[in-house]
């Protein structure tokens, strides 16, 4: 929350203050995003949706036809904490 203060304070007339301002009172209050809530950081940022904790066994399956060798084989991710993703692919443009 403190860089989200500076920022505002150092730019009071920034083109981001208003999200910063928007962040600080979600963080005061302790709303935190929950579990496939999707959002933008600004209006130029990407789409980002919450992932929630767990495991999934991902990669290429035994007898499963459509699979390639680029997907390597079957083995098991764990996500320990809630985390943001991005919900579409990121152009070259767009980096």
């Amino acid at each position: 929350m403190e860089a989200y203060e500076q920022y505002v304070r150092a730019n009071p007339d920034g083109h981001h203050v208003p999200e910063a301002k928007r962040r600080i009172e979600v963080l005061e209050k302790g709303n935190a995003l929950t579990e496939g809530e999707q959002f933008q950081d600004c209006e130029e940022c990407p789409w980002m949706m919450i992932v929630p904790a767990g495991r999934a066994t991902v990669g290429r399956h035994e007898g499963w036809r459509k699979s390639t060798w680029l997907e390597g084989s079957a083995h098991v991710v764990v996500i320990e904490k809630p985390l943001a993703v991005g919900m579409f692919e990121v152009t070259v443009e767009e980096f």
